[in-house]
């Protein structure tokens, strides 16, 4: 499928609001509006690109875009926090844990939980899509959503802890309704409703804009814990963020005006390698405190904190498209290599 360029700066506006969160310097405002859509979006945008195929196929090729980068970077992270954060050798039952069970505990590069439960939320999404019924396809959806992100409220009723299952599948009941959303939203983009949602007026954006902060500021949203204050804010605040900046995002990239275009061209590069973004980005911010700390140089007032939290983020982005552009040139020099094999293969035989 060919890439939208709007939906690429889309992604590219949710991975700098996590940047600005994963930094824990920033007003906790921000960090609970930021909160409250910028993972529900990415799971809005997997269910509007959703692909019908088999489970096998669905399996096997989210198998290789998200369980092969979490395990990676899941087991550079525990090697880390094992080896330098928390010197003694790596415990091997502590390392299965965080990767097969706890998966939110996960130390150093916490944030790839959502790799682990895009996949749970895709392989659901699938097994209801292909029943071939629409009525087990939207009741199941809906009641799956509402239950995952009941489900503390039920423990709590219960008079009981919440245990929460393996592998974040908890957050993925929850995310099942992103990608509903998402899923009808591409079904229904040609009626009015959906297309003028997807296109807001410039004079309508900043008034629910205004609304969204405000929702946000009342509450709370943490997808990784699936722990929601407010229920129907959960679901108010995500598909409302997500049609303020998707619609902001079209408008920068149809803007004529020089400027908002490169701008539009740095967010499209970024969307484009989100998943780089995504995996590194608390590692690098993790190597910058440690430097801060050992330096003596960790923000002691406020205002060396809001000084800081700036340097933390323009370094941290400046190091992820680094490393982006480093991991563009690696697979461009692997499929020249093995064109070169091949060609070198057909010669000699």
């Amino acid at each position: 499928m060919k890439r939208v360029k709007s939906v690429d700066i889309f992604k590219a506006i949710g991975i700098i609001f996590m940047l600005f969160s994963h930094t824990a310097l920033c007003d906790q405002i921000l960090v609970r509006y930021f909160n409250c859509f910028y993972m529900p979006m990415f799971f809005c945008i997997s269910g509007y690109f959703y692909h019908d195929n088999s489970f096998l196929k669905v399996t096997i090729k989210k198998a290789k875009a998200l369980l092969i980068p979490y395990l990676g970077i899941g087991l550079l992270g525990i090697f880390i926090d094992c080896v330098v954060v928390n010197p003694g050798g790596i415990k091997i039952s502590y390392a299965l844990d965080a990767l097969f069970i706890h998966s939110y505990n996960i130390p150093v590069v916490g944030a790839i939980w959502f790799l682990i439960a895009l996949f749970w939320a895709e392989e659901i999404f699938t097994i209801l899509k292909r029943t071939n019924n629409k009525i087990i396809f939207h009741v199941g959806c809906i009641a799956i959503a509402m239950t995952g992100c009941s489900l503390r409220r039920i423990f709590f009723a219960m008079h009981t802890d919440y245990v929460r299952p393996i592998w974040n599948i908890d957050s993925a009941m929850t995310a099942v309704g992103f990608m509903y959303i998402g899923y009808l939203a591409f079904m229904f983009k040609d009626t009015k409703i959906v297309k003028c949602a997807l296109n807001l007026p410039k004079y309508i954006i900043l008034p629910m804009l205004i609304v969204n902060i405000y929702l946000a500021s009342i509450t709370y949203i943490t997808m990784w814990a699936n722990d929601y204050k407010n229920i129907p804010l959960l679901w108010i605040n995500g598909i409302m963020g997500s049609i303020i900046w998707y619609s902001i995002s079209k408008l920068i990239d149809n803007s004529k005006i020089l400027e908002i275009q490169s701008l539009g061209n740095l967010l499209a590069y970024i969307g484009k390698n989100s998943i780089i973004f995504l995996c590194w980005n608390q590692l690098v911010l993790y190597v910058f405190k440690k430097i801060l700390r050992n330096n003596a140089m960790w923000p002691k007032t406020e205002t060396e904190t809001r000084i800081w939290f700036v340097v933390f983020f323009v370094f941290t982005l400046l190091a992820l498209l680094a490393i982006s552009h480093i991991n563009i040139r690696r697979k461009e020099l692997t499929k020249r290599f093995k064109q070169y094999i091949t060609k070198k293969y057909a010669r000699e035989n």
